[in-house]
């Protein structure tokens, strides 16, 4: 990909070669069904994965079965900005962090759709979603920060506990006591050491985007090589978005399996009120 013809100068980060391997197929070919890659980019000698990161974009799926969707939406727009997250992660002893503050840039809770166009009404598998999902994105986070606060806000949104307490485990410094979120309530309580709870299950935990500049990443994919090349891979049984919409079938029909047991069995099993929501852990 770089040009060796001059050794002093420095070298390009994409070259533009039409003959490029087709890495996309080569590497779907040798890994499983469930881990696609869907484009690659050249990258500068210096490039980092981790430290060249922009932002990281974290997806949590769960049921909103029990929940009150609207009190855990208050409680992640509290998460929005720069805090000190020592109350809402897995401290290891091992790293020695002595800085927990993070910088939360969005955060929100939706209906999860199967399909990006929510525009339109016919786009959704069900108009009542039986799966909703916590969006978080932030520059930085610490080791199981996104469990913890998922955790706490399944015991929001089971009622256990009321919004108003993300603020307070957000409030650890004395010196510098948080304000009230809102003029209406009052100013949180002051947690200066993490409460005893169990994290969410990472199960439903995706790690959807990590984002960087345009001048890091340049995204290439195997039909970019000629329309020849591009023709003959979307008619092939190989291509990516057939892969990935066989395995997608599958799981539906699974998940309608699954759903025919369940109503059989409540015949006979008529289901039990849980006490606390499912994917707590």
């Amino acid at each position: 990909m770089h040009d060796v013809s001059d050794p002093e100068g420095d070298p390009p980060m994409f070259s533009g070669q039409k003959n490029e391997l087709r890495y996309v197929s080569m590497l779907n070919r040798v890994l499983p069904p469930t881990i696609r890659i869907l484009a690659w980019s050249p990258i500068d000698p210096s490039f980092s994965s981790r430290f060249n990161t922009k932002y990281r974009h974290y997806k949590y799926f769960f049921s909103p079965e029990g929940l009150n969707i609207d009190a855990m939406r208050d409680a992640a727009a509290r998460l929005v900005g720069e805090h000190d997250f020592r109350n809402l992660c897995k401290i290891d002893p091992s790293k020695q962090i002595t800085n927990f503050r993070r910088k939360i840039l969005h955060a929100d809770i939706s209906p999860a759709s199967v399909f990006a166009d929510e525009s339109e009404p016919d786009s959704r598998v069900d108009a009542h979603p039986h799966v909703y999902v916590f969006d978080l994105a932030g520059t930085v986070f610490l080791y199981n920060q996104v469990c913890h606060i998922m955790a706490m806000h399944l015991l929001i949104g089971a009622g256990l506990e009321p919004p108003i307490v993300m603020s307070a485990l957000l409030n650890v410094d004395p010196t510098h006591p948080a304000l009230p979120f809102r003029a209406d309530e009052p100013a949180p309580d002051l947690v200066t050491q993490k409460p005893e709870y169990q994290m969410a299950d990472a199960l439903p935990l995706v790690l959807w985007e990590c984002a960087y500049g345009d001048d890091d990443v340049v995204w290439q994919t195997d039909d970019q090589e000629t329309a020849e090349d591009s023709e003959a891979a979307a008619s092939s049984e190989n291509s990516l978005y057939r892969q990935m919409h066989a395995i997608h079938t599958r799981s539906l029909i699974h998940s309608v399996l699954d759903a025919h047991f369940l109503r059989a069995a409540s015949v006979f099993h008529p289901p039990m009120p849980e006490s606390l929501p499912s994917g707590c852990g």
